[in-house]
């Protein structure tokens, strides 16, 4: 396909490339992005370029890239979902706004419209699920005591404090507190390489994380991460967690998602009577709109018990 592109083209394509590269430089060390904020960069821009290519018809390159309502339409046509084409449409256009800024240049994503997407309504599982859950991760057929207590508090975490993924990844030891009843959230999700917060214990879950800090200790682990692989003597890695995560949803025989237990635990406060903005800041959220999005699953529960009533 690069063939058919004049030198011209490929001279514009070079430009955008170089440009590109200096935006992710900068979005990482100056504007402290997180990787996965500029891995998702990357992944739009790629998907704009290949657009300015193959969706061209003859038309030069530079031309291509006002062609922002086009772009929308081959990304439909090809059969992306709505998320992904507004996520792609976001990545782009920051780094298009980076390009204004600093060489002055015509944003073409200016006055243009995101491409909208249905409201996700929260997937929250039902308390019985969640502690359906937490059994099936004690009573998985685990190797070792370590591996079966790591697993009970890991899930722990998810469930009573509302974690993502990767801050349990990230979790070091001196981040927790169980005496204190807290976990120190560093570099959450947000803007400006993430927001940092406390999340709180119950009684619940402080017991889980004694009863895991004690095997931690009778094994011997030092590392700094706060869970531990027997592995590698380090912290529990992605590929790790996401194995371990598979093992229990499948004894548990629930389908689940990791972030449909933080939804749980979002829906979980807002039922205990937790007001919205106490909840918003237990959950990280930036926007209270967002919060307030999980009580929608609360009206869909109290319609169903409205819908018993009989006289």
């Amino acid at each position: 396909m690069a063939s058919l592109l004049t030198p011209h083209d490929d001279a514009f394509l070079d430009a955008l490339d170089r440009r590109f590269a200096s935006f992710l430089d900068h979005a990482r060390h100056v504007l402290n992005h997180s990787a996965a904020t500029c891995a998702g960069y990357r992944t739009g821009y790629l998907n704009f370029r290949r657009f300015l290519v193959v969706g061209r018809n003859g038309r030069q390159v530079a031309v291509m890239t006002h062609a922002i309502d086009e772009w929308i339409a081959w990304n439909r046509k090809r059969g992306c979902s709505p998320v992904s084409v507004n996520t792609y449409w976001r990545s782009a256009r920051v780094f298009f706004q980076f390009v204004e800024r600093t060489d002055g240049t015509e944003n073409p994503f200016r006055a243009k419209k995101m491409p909208p997407i249905p409201a996700p309504v929260p997937k929250a599982r039902t308390q019985d699920e969640c502690r359906r859950i937490l059994a099936a991760a004690s009573n998985y057929p685990w190797r070792t005591e370590f591996q079966r207590v790591r697993a009970v508090a890991l899930f722990g975490v998810l469930i009573f404090a509302g974690l993502r993924r990767g801050e349990v990844t990230r979790l070091l030891y001196t981040d927790v507190d169980v005496d204190k009843g807290t976990i120190r959230i560093v570099r959450g999700k947000g803007r400006n390489g993430g927001k940092d917060r406390t999340a709180y214990m119950n009684d619940e879950l402080q017991s889980l994380l004694r009863v895991y800090l004690r095997e931690r200790a009778r094994c011997g682990f030092t590392c700094p991460e706060f869970f531990a692989s027997m592995t590698s003597r380090r912290g529990l890695s992605v590929h790790q967690f996401i194995r371990l995560f598979r093992l229990v949803r499948a004894a548990s025989g629930i389908r689940f998602s990791i972030h449909s237990l933080r939804h749980s635990f979002v829906t979980m406060l807002l039922q205990s009577g937790v007001p919205i903005h106490i909840a918003k800041e237990l959950a990280g959220h930036t926007d209270i709109n967002t919060t307030a999005g999980y009580l929608r699953v609360w009206d869909d529960e109290q319609r169903a018990h409205i819908r018993r009533l009989k006289i």
